[in-house]
């Protein structure tokens, strides 16, 4: 999949479809951010959430693994604009499936909007190199769209994400066609739920885990 495409709409695109949705639920435990020193981000996009970061918490080191050469000139654009400093990310322009931790460790992962890119066949051995750079007690926070359990938000919610799978497939050449719900391998590789927001009726969410 090539987000190059649609890196200079990506921004409006969101706005349009989901207002401040999105950007919510990346924000919601970055209350907490304080204490981390050093994070993993991936598929970070515009960077909206990486930004937000590095203003929070002025101590972080970021490694930003993001696949589309566009949005990582589109981060840098962003991050030098906002008066920070650039030199506090390492951006590796890369798909997420190649990356190793290679002995790297980190305190804070974080993926927004992003895990919904993979089929379950490959979202697990993800998960799993992703855990492997994770370090005691990290926390993992994941934002994403999900479908509610019943009555008419739940076909909403089809009905939404068969059109955004439909729409990704064509523009980017996204291999999945489906949502998979992450939790079950997050939970295999060590990590437990501590915390949950859903937003819009439960059409999206926000999740804060530790790894044990």
């Amino acid at each position: 999949m090539n987000f190059d495409r649609l890196a200079p709409h990506y921004g409006w695109m969101e706005l349009a479809f989901a207002g401040p949705l999105m950007q919510r639920c990346r924000t919601h435990f970055l209350t907490e951010s304080g204490r981390f020193r050093r994070a993993l981000l991936l598929g970070e996009g515009r960077g909206r959430f990486l930004l937000r970061l590095m203003k929070t918490n002025p101590h972080v080191r970021i490694t930003c693994v993001e696949k589309s050469g566009a949005m990582v000139r589109c981060m840098l654009a962003k991050i030098k604009k906002s008066g920070l400093d650039p030199s506090r990310v390492d951006f590796q322009q890369m798909d997420a499936l190649d990356w190793r931790a290679r002995g790297r460790r980190y305190d804070l992962l974080a993926t927004h909007f992003f895990l919904d890119c993979f089929t379950a066949e490959t979202l697990e051995g993800l998960v799993m190199e992703l855990a492997a750079a994770a370090s005691p007690g990290a926390t993992w926070l994941v934002s994403d769209f999900r479908v509610p359990d019943r009555g008419w938000r739940k076909w909403r919610a089809r009905a939404l994400l068969r059109l955004l799978y439909d729409f990704f497939w064509i523009t980017t050449g996204l291999s999945a066609r489906n949502l998979v719900p992450p939790g079950q391998y997050l939970r295999k590789a060590g990590f437990r739920l501590e915390d949950r927001r859903l937003e819009n009726a439960g059409f999206a969410y926000s999740e804060r885990w530790t790894l044990i």
